[in-house]
């Protein structure tokens, strides 16, 4: 295996370990009143998450952890996941595909705080939902920056 393809299934292990993270905060520590968990208790898995979160009594977690984190966990997965499958494509159409969720995410919170959407507004989602989407850009810039370098050597 090429150390393209071991890159690839790092970044796509990464990215399915942090959703998987973020979605079993959300399920062990959220609120059951969600919408989530009557779409849950449709499906028959209301007795499978009472066993879980039963596993988690007692256990209290910050309120960033359990209320924020989540999304940016989710949104670092979605980057990594866009980056790994736009691997070969040019650093502006990744960031853009990269960008997608992150800002619907952004877009939401600002929304919120408008009060054109329900929903109550949180400064830590709002920097859960960039911060990934930064350190990309971020991280994007600075190697198409060395490319060039190397290439003009």
């Amino acid at each position: 295996m090429s150390k393209a393809d071991m890159k690839a299934r790092h970044e796509l292990s990464l990215s399915a370990a942090l959703l998987l993270v973020g979605g079993a905060i959300y399920v062990l520590f959220r609120p059951l009143t969600l919408l989530m968990f009557r779409v849950a208790d449709h499906l028959g898995l209301t007795p499978a998450i009472e066993a879980a979160r039963k596993l988690t009594d007692g256990c209290h977690l910050p309120h960033f952890v359990t209320d924020s984190l989540p999304a940016g966990l989710w949104a670092a997965a979605y980057v990594l996941l866009i980056d790994c499958l736009l691997k070969r494509q040019p650093t502006k159409q990744k960031i853009c595909a990269a960008s997608i969720i992150p800002l619907m995410g952004a877009t939401s919170e600002v929304l919120q705080s408008a009060n054109l959407l329900p929903g109550t507004f949180d400064w830590a989602d709002l920097l859960c939902y960039l911060l990934p989407l930064g350190a990309y850009i971020y991280i994007e810039s600075r190697k198409q920056k060395n490319d060039r370098k190397q290439q003009s050597l």
